[in-house]
């Protein structure tokens, strides 16, 4: 969630924040199956892919000028029949664990109703 923070305090908006997540999973392991008869790019290539996209993300440039790349990037993958899924995965439970902290934390005041027994 380090990450998710960090990421949130750099860009507001929260797409921006959730891809530097992905990429950080992506690119921190080989995360990649194939589906179909397709042949897929092998995972290093994905994680290597993915660290390069990391490392444009943290340039101090807009990341709305990775998009077309990034884009075009996920067709490649796709047309080739690769998935990874479990960084989708573990992004997904970043953002759910992200959002039951910020619950958790909130205080709320209620008053106790005295009993009518």
């Amino acid at each position: 969630m380090a990450a998710y923070d960090a990421a949130l305090q750099r860009w507001p908006d929260r797409k921006w924040a959730t891809l530097s997540v992905y990429l950080e999973f992506l690119a921190s392991f080989s995360d990649t199956t194939s589906r179909g008869n397709t042949v897929p790019p092998p995972p290093e290539e994905v994680r290597r892919t993915a660290m390069d996209f990391r490392l444009c993300l943290q340039s101090p440039d807009d990341p709305a000028d990775l998009l077309p790349d990034l884009l075009a990037w996920d067709n490649r993958t796709q047309a080739g029949a690769s998935t990874p899924g479990t960084s989708a995965d573990l992004t997904v439970a970043t953002l759910f664990a992200h959002r039951l902290a910020g619950i958790s934390t909130r205080t709320t005041s209620c008053r106790r109703r005295p009993n009518s027994g």
